[in-house]
């Protein structure tokens, strides 16, 4: 069956326009061809950043505002358009997903759906960048700026992002994971099954999730001001601390510098 797009993106930002063109710019590279981008609210210059995206239709804009709007701006996704897209992958402005081979993503998607007949989805591991001992922001953008990470035995690596056949998506429940209709599960790279929120033997042999979810302390201490998108939450500074993990160093995404 031929689709409008073979991979496509669902992310939900808020205010994110120092940092949305960087992200944008680095999927496209690699090969997504179509995000589904909605607003929640946004009072920066975010849609601006974005305008040649938006006028040459790379970016679906939609306004979604509310509390609490991630879960349901998912669905909204699954039930519009699910049948423009044959893999989708939902994920966060501040994760970055990274076929480890030099290929385009939307290959290695297809090589490990092939590996279960049963396969709705990917579950694909975290790699958990901490801030690289950065006080200040940085002028370099995110992805040329953190090279250190948790390694694979850290527990925030556990979590996984989702790139689905969203025809086969009963509904999202996580910002993790969807539920499948009856006969279809998540798995992981090697093909296996992945249950809920995660994958404890994590393997980036092939794709990773790269979450720069610190950053420099002066941006977490803006981002923590925003609260979070899937629950009435404020983020403190212990989970800074938690998740600010730099055991070790990973410069993959030099390759992409030229671009970025």
């Amino acid at each position: 069956r031929n689709f409008k797009y073979e991979l496509g993106i669902v992310a939900i930002a808020k205010d994110e326009g120092q940092y949305i063109k960087e992200w944008v710019k680095y999927h496209k590279v690699v090969g997504v061809d179509k995000i589904y981008l909605y607003d929640n609210g946004s009072s920066d210059n975010t849609k601006s950043e974005i305008g040649d995206y938006l006028k040459s239709g790379f970016i679906k804009w939609i306004p979604f505002p509310g509390n609490v709007m991630q879960i349901p701006a998912y669905n909204d996704a699954i039930k519009k358009y699910s049948n423009e897209c044959r893999y989708m992958a939902f994920i966060d402005l501040d994760e970055f997903i990274v076929p480890t081979k030099r290929e385009l993503l939307v290959d290695t998607i297809r090589r490990i759906i092939k590996r279960n007949l049963y396969a709705g989805g990917i579950g694909v591991n975290w790699a958990l960048f901490g801030s690289s001992g950065y006080e200040k922001q940085q002028e370099k953008p995110i992805t040329q700026t953190f090279f250190r990470r948790a390694d694979e035995t850290a527990w925030p690596n556990f979590h996984v992002k989702t790139i689905c056949n969203p025809r086969v998506v009963k509904n999202y429940i996580s910002p993790h994971f969807p539920v499948y209709k009856l006969g279809f599960i998540n798995i992981a790279p090697n093909g296996k099954r992945q249950y809920v929120w995660g994958n404890r033997y994590v393997d980036y042999s092939e794709i990773r999730c790269h979450h720069y979810f610190c950053k420099s302390k002066e941006e977490w201490i803006i981002k923590r001001s925003r609260g979070m998108a899937d629950r009435n939450q404020v983020y403190n500074m212990e989970k800074f601390n938690e998740y600010d993990i730099n055991d070790v160093f990973d410069d993959i995404m030099i390759r992409y510098s030229d671009c970025l």
